[in-house]
């Protein structure tokens, strides 16, 4: 789940960039896997689904990561939501003294 907040909208658009260069990357790796396999070199395949499988682990890891800057994203907005709306009431607290 993408966050919509104007400061890393751009950094979203990145990371969807970069996914979709991880993908492309992954199957061209499957492919390989196959052509080598196809002519004989099975040391090549085993290579190739090797660094698929490197790949993949670095896709689940920056999911990961990103949930966890996504959740600290929103936990930041929230506080500085309720920091704002303390700041009101004590200067209409203030004022209706």
């Amino acid at each position: 789940m993408l966050v919509l907040s104007p400061f890393t909208f751009d950094q979203q658009q990145l990371n969807l960039l970069h996914y979709n260069q991880i993908e492309v990357v992954l199957v061209r790796e499957k492919e390989i896997a196959a052509e080598s396999l196809r002519a004989g070199n099975k040391r090549r395949a085993l290579i190739a689904l090797r660094q698929k499988k490197y790949q993949e682990t670095l896709l689940s890891q920056t999911d990961s990561q990103l949930e966890t800057l996504q959740k600290l994203v929103r936990l930041l907005s929230h506080f500085l939501d309720a920091s704002i709306l303390c700041s009101c009431v004590r200067r209409e607290s203030v004022k209706a003294r």
